[in-house]
This record gives structure tokens, sequence and C-alpha cells, in this order.
């Protein structure tokens, strides 16, 4: 009885655990399946990479005669050719194939022409170019002769060498006659022109020159050696910047380049008269039949010195001026006074002038005065002349003539462009 009531309630004990646990595995394994399962990632192997092949060589496989870097050719005069000959060599044991030879400017003229020309192993090739001086400045260069293969890269044959004058002007190319008071002021200069040591021919250079502004007079110092005296063939033309350059052509050797010689020269000033405008209004031209307005240029009594400026005929003038830094209004009065001559001026000095227009001319100590005398008739057909005062040749700025009862505005002088900062405009002291 005793052991009938024991096992019961351990029947009953064991009901009771399985109902408590059954409930709590259950809820276990539901929260399990709503929560996500984080994965965690293994690291994927790394590939093992192969190294990259090296390139293969593509150098042609040959070899010069000449041991530096360049092929020195040495000195050549200016009107000289040479011809230079290079033994290339295929230094392997296979044939290779040369596809062209080419020079690479106009002063290298190949005489080897190859069209795929078979090297065979370990044989020598000639090649052969001329080195033209006269394509080349003087002094010294650097040029190259290009080479194509079949299959390998391009190489080239590079040479040097320098280019040497065959004549000289002694001392100097350059002659700067100064300041020329007047523009047939007498003056004579002497330059020596020589033939470059060891020239291979004699220099010879025609006796017979002509310049236009220069009488060229040329004499024979000894062989190749010449004395050259130049004087004044025709007036120069006034200004501050006078420049010409003289070209002489030798006769030998052959294709020697013609000799520069340039020619400086301060002539006096430009001539300008002031007032550069005048009006002879009609009903009071009509009713006296002539007026006579005045003008001067230099220092006279009654008039204003107007320093000479630039006339610029259209904006890109003006531009190109600004950018060369023209000094436009420089000229000073006692420039003008002391560096013309005026009795030669007195006498050179002609004007173009319509019909019906009379110009006089009146001498002063450091000026010359103009009277310009128009009738009606000058202005029939049209209400706007012009005087053009010249020396020979060389002119300068007119005198405007108008007719009008009121005077026309005066031509506005173009104002400076604006010059970017730190630029100083032309004639201002690039000290201050």
């Amino acid at each position: 009885m005793k052991n009938s009531l024991i096992l019961k309630l351990l029947f009953c004990y064991s009901l009771l655990a399985f109902a408590v646990v059954l409930p709590l595995t259950s809820c276990s394994k539901a929260r399990q399946e709503a929560e996500p399962q984080t994965v965690v990632k293994q690291p994927a192997p790394q590939e093992q990479t192969e190294p990259e092949p090296k390139p293969v060589s593509r150098t042609a496989p040959i070899s010069f005669d000449y041991s530096e870097g360049e092929l020195d050719v040495g000195h050549l005069f200016e009107y000289e050719t040479r011809k230079v000959t290079v033994k290339m060599k295929n230094e392997s044991d296979k044939d290779i194939v040369v596809a062209s030879i080419s020079p690479t400017c106009n002063c290298t003229a190949v005489l080897t022409f190859l069209t795929n020309e078979t090297l065979a192993a370990g044989a020598t090739m000639d090649i052969v170019f001329n080195v033209l001086a006269h394509k080349i400045p003087l002094g010294e260069f650097h040029r190259n002769v290009l080479i194509d293969f079949d299959g390998f890269d391009s190489t080239k044959i590079f040479y040097r060498g320098e280019v040497l004058p065959a004549a000289i002007v002694r001392p100097s190319p350059k002659i700067d006659l100064g300041l020329l008071t007047s523009s047939t002021q007498p003056w004579e200069k002497e330059v020596e022109i020589a033939g470059a040591v060891n020239l291979p021919e004699e220099l010879i250079i025609p006796e017979h020159l002509q310049y236009k502004y220069f009488n060229l007079d040329l004499t024979r110092n000894e062989k190749n050696s010449y004395i050259l005296k130049l004087t004044p063939q025709a007036p120069l033309p006034y200004g501050r910047n006078f420049k010409e350059t003289v070209r002489i052509a030798p006769a030998r050797p052959l294709g020697i380049k013609p000799l520069e010689i340039t020619i400086t020269a301060h002539v006096g000033e430009k001539v300008t008269f002031s007032p550069q405008d005048m009006n002879f209004p009609p009903l009071l031209l009509q009713k006296k039949g002539s007026l006579t307005e005045g003008a001067a240029f230099g220092l006279v009594a009654g008039y204003k010195y107007e320093p000479p400026e630039s006339y610029y005929s259209s904006r890109r003038e003006q531009l190109n001026a600004f950018r060369r830094r023209q000094k436009t209004s420089s000229i000073t009065l006692e420039d003008v006074m002391t560096n013309v001559d005026w009795n030669v001026l007195m006498e050179q000095l002609e004007f173009q002038a319509p019909e019906h227009v009379t110009v006089e001319k009146i001498r002063h100590p450091a000026g010359i005065e103009l009277k310009v005398t128009v009738t009606p008739e000058a202005f029939a057909l049209s209400k706007n002349l012009k005087v053009v005062p010249h020396c020979g040749e060389d002119t300068f700025r007119p005198i405007l003539l108008t007719s009008y009862e009121n005077a026309p505005r005066k031509r506005q002088r173009l104002e400076a462009p604006p010059l970017p900062m730190g630029i100083l405009p032309p004639g201002a002291d690039d000290n201050h």
C-alpha cells in the first residue's frame, strides 16, 4: 500500500515536470527563428597572380662606326656641302630588314636610297648623306638621320658640327652716324670686308655697287680683303630713327650669303608745322578776294610750339605703336632748335599745294614760318584741301585747309589705350 502511494506520487511529479519544460523549449526555439542570424563571412583566399612577363626588347641589333653619341662632321663654311659616310653593322646572327632611311630636316640630303633592304647577319652597310650648310644658321648645330626597320624600333644617326661665316665685316657690320643736323650733311665711314681664315676659295666681290642713299666705293686691300667706303649719295629722310641695311652679294665663293651692313642715324627732326588745320570762311573769303593764315615749325614769335605726335590712321596702328612703346611726344623745343640746320632746311623745303593756293616760307633764327594764301577759286571743287611739305621724296605731315563759316571741330587725337597695370605709357620715364 505504501509502495503504491509512492509510485503514484512519482508519476504525478513526472507529469508536472514535463508540462513545465515543454513550453520553455518551444519559446526558445521560436525566439531563435524570429531573430536574424548573423552570418560571419570568411575571408576569401587570395589568388596568387603571376608576375607580368618583361617586354621583349625591340632595339635593332646594329652598331655604327663612330664611338661617341654623336658623329662630329667638323666645321663647314656657310656655302659648303659636306658628304658624310657612316657604316652600319648587323651585330646579330640573323638577317634584318632596313625599311627606309630618311632625313629629319631640309639641311640633310640622304644619298643612300633603300626600301626593304636586307642586311645579312654580321654584314656592314654604308649610309651616305650630304650636310647642306646654307640651310643651317651660323654656329653650332645638332641634326640626325632616321632609320626604320621591320620588326624593330627606329634608330637615328646623330651628328653635330659648326657653320662658319665665309666673310666678315670689321670692325662691325653696324654703323651709327649719330646726329646729323641736315639730310645732306657730309659724312664718311669705312669698313673692311675680309674672307674667313682657311677659306678654301678666294673671296671675290663685284666692284660696282649701288645703293639708294649711299655711294659704295670698294677697293681691294689684299687677297680676301676689301675696304668699303660709304658716303652720302641722296638726302636722308628727317627723323630720329633712320635705319637702312645694305646687302652685298659676293660673286665667289658660289652660294655665300649676302653680307649685311646696317646704317643708323638721327637726322634732324621730323618737320611738323602747327597749327595743322586752317579754316577760311567762304563769305569773308569772297568779300576780301583772298585770305592768309600762318603756321610755324621751331621757335617763331606768335606761334605756340606743339611737339610732333604720331598720327594713327586706325586703332590697330595705335595699338601697335603702344606695343612697341613708341615715344610720341618726347621732342622738346630745345631739341628742334639745336638738332636742325635751319639754313639747309629752308633751302630744301618745298610744298605740294592745290591750284589758287600759294605758300611763302620765312626764315627765322631757329624756325621757319609759313604764310598760306588762298582765293575763292581754290575751294570750287572741294571744301577740304591740303598743303604737303616735303624735302625731295621725304614728305611730312600735311596742313589741312577747309572753307566753312563755322570752323569744323579739330580732329581729336586718339587717346592712348589703357595699359595693363605695371606698364608705363610711351614717353614716360622708366625710373619714376
